[in-house]
């Protein structure tokens, strides 16, 4: 009984498993209308295996809108940022999605629908998760961060254990009224959110997520309640599984990240001579990983977020040795073309020219600093890192090379005007050059220096060449009795 009871719980995975490769695409419609909306358009973002998209869709006179969007695979996160928040669905190829809201009283008049049954109950949990779970969440990350001394290890499981049980409570008592396909995708979702805070937070060594899977009793019969109980014990943040990669963007997150911090599925030991976590991890990747599909799209992913923040020719060292082994087309064309973007980027080439507009809205050329050296910072006002420094280095900084032949550009790429002169004043950020690319990824200047994360340093030598892709902090560059910026000095 209880083999067959484990092939039926395999089956129903199955079922939702897609034979697809990175090189498959899916295509979606949404369509809808809004009230009482004052924008003419509203953004919109969808995950991808390497990289996430986003794109504005434009909302006519009426307030009507239809858009026709492509997908990488078949099954992805779309975010829909509106009502100043970002609202997550998972959308496959095939969907028609229609929304329709009231913009002055969103929340009561949201609506979400899919001609097709198991796509519609999958957006009616969402729904219901976003609106009983989306606070919670949040509030959850900041009581974490706000204690994070004062709270033990375990008192910090219990709190993300406690709302991951709440959420699982959800998802039981609307089991009767969905395919156990729907269930499973968004029980795998929830599951790996909150393994994804655990690993965040140190935690998954403290302990397991508990489920009370007696919820599921009153729910449904006795036959499909054994199989969903049997599938539940199946997920687990230690388990393998390709299916599960092409089902959950929240899996792939969490398989991109913990290996790269913890020992995954065996043991590694190595000697590596310098700092060099593109290299470690690839050789991490060939010890730990041995479903191949997700081994090549780790490493290739790693590669390509690798050249955004360590030296340039210690991540092409690693891409020399991976492109040569790796077998899948579409991510080796992908990987090709991040490198050759990289490439421009090198030290030695010349930094690419820009104007921009500062804070007094004057135009700002890079060419108007060559005979100096830029230290060049992509900041953000909502950059934790970023901030940090400002308050506790900044000044340290630039009064050591007071005088000398250094200018200090800023460029924000995260808020709008208003947001990003408040920042100016209330940092005293007076001393230095402080220009703004809002857009972030979509804006020119950050597609052209490849800022995908933030903060971003360059070093820029007197010449106009790049010294550095990936200069140092200003905490660690005042760390240095003769750092990179004395020796360009």
């Amino acid at each position: 009984m209880r083999t067959a009871l484990l092939a039926a719980s395999i089956l129903v995975f199955s079922t939702f498993s897609y034979a697809q490769g990175f090189g498959d695409q899916g295509t979606i419609f949404l369509k809808g209308n809004v009230k009482n909306f004052k924008s003419k358009y509203f953004e919109f973002a969808q995950t991808g295996f390497l990289k996430n998209e986003s794109s504005s869709l434009l909302v006519d006179e009426k307030g009507n809108f239809e858009h026709r969007f492509i997908i990488e695979g078949k099954r992805q996160d779309c975010y829909l940022y509106l009502n100043n928040d970002a609202i997550t669905f998972t959308v496959e190829d095939g969907d028609t999605i229609y929304i329709n809201w009231d913009h002055s009283r969103f929340r009561e008049t949201f609506q979400i629908s899919n001609t097709k049954k198991d796509r519609n109950d999958a957006l009616g949990i969402q729904w219901q998760q976003y609106l009983k779970f989306r606070d919670p969440f949040g509030k959850l990350g900041d009581e974490l961060y706000n204690k994070r001394k004062s709270l033990s290890l375990q008192d910090k499981f219990s709190l993300v254990n406690t709302l991951f049980k709440q959420e699982f409570e959800l998802l039981a008592k609307m089991a009767h009224q969905c395919k156990e396909s729907v269930f499973c995708s968004s029980y795998l979702d929830v599951y790996f959110k909150y393994v994804n805070i655990l690993r965040s937070e140190n935690l998954l060594s403290v302990s397991t997520l508990q489920t009370d899977t007696e919820l599921l009793n009153d729910q449904i019969s006795k036959e499909q309640n054994e199989r969903l109980k049997d599938l539940v014990k199946q997920i687990h943040y230690k388990g393998l599984r390709d299916r599960w990669f092409w089902m959950s963007d929240q899996y792939r997150e969490f398989l991109y990240n913990y290996p790269r911090f913890s020992s995954l599925f065996n043991s590694f030991s190595g000697i590596i001579d310098e700092f060099d976590p593109t290299l470690r991890n690839y050789y991490r990747a060939k010890a730990e990983i041995p479903v191949k599909i997700i081994r090549e799209w780790f490493v290739s992913k790693n590669i390509l977020n690798d050249f955004n923040w360590y030296r340039f020719k210690n991540v092409e060292q690693v891409y020399q040795l991976f492109v040569k082994e790796l077998t899948d087309s579409t991510l080796k064309d992908r990987l090709t073309q991040g490198y050759q973007a990289a490439a421009t980027l090198k030290p030695g080439n010349m930094a690419p020219e820009f104007t921009l507009k500062d804070d007094e809205g004057n135009r700002v050329s890079l060419s108007q600093f060559k005979g100096k050296v830029v230290y060049l910072d992509f900041w953000g006002v909502g950059c934790g890192p970023c901030i940090y420094d400002i308050e506790n280095y900044s000044k340290k900084f630039h009064e050591r090379y007071k005088g000398k032949d250094i200018v200090f550009v800023s460029v924000c790429v995260d808020a709008n005007e208003k947001q990003w002169k408040s920042a100016l004043a209330k940092y005293k950020m007076e001393d230095q050059v402080n220009l703004i690319a809002e857009g972030w990824t979509e804006h020119p200047v950050c597609k052209l220096y490849n800022v995908a994360g933030i903060p971003h340093y360059f070093l820029i030598g007197k010449d106009g060449r790049i010294i550095n892709n990936n200069a140092g902090r200003m905490s660690e560059l005042l760390a240095q009795e003769q750092n990179e910026i004395d020796k360009a000095l």
